[in-house]
């Protein structure tokens, strides 16, 4: 990449960034609860009834079966743009 198309990603980034931002939609999180612990690994039940396995270094200490944790998930524009001119190793 050149250091036009380069300015010119980065310039359009910028942009969607700021778009997400204001409308809100930069992150999300959702509440879960500990469903059981099997080994080093936690099933975890969203809401809507869905499970999903999480190793338990992820989770807080001490976290239980029947616990509630809010899990919340952002889009990092600024890491995205590194690995996208550096290459994915840089992350």
């Amino acid at each position: 990449m050149n250091f036009l198309e380069n300015f010119t990603l980065l310039k359009w980034d910028i942009k969607w960034y700021h778009e997400l931002v204001g409308r809100g939609g930069i992150g999300v999180q959702w509440d879960v609860v500990v469903k059981r612990v099997e080994g080093h690994q936690a099933v975890v039940s969203f809401q809507d009834g869905e499970e999903v396995v999480i190793p338990l270094k992820y989770l807080p200490l001490q976290c239980r079966v029947g616990d509630v944790l809010k899990i919340e998930v952002y889009f990092n524009p600024f890491e995205t743009l590194e690995r996208l001119f550096n290459g994915p190793e840089s992350v």
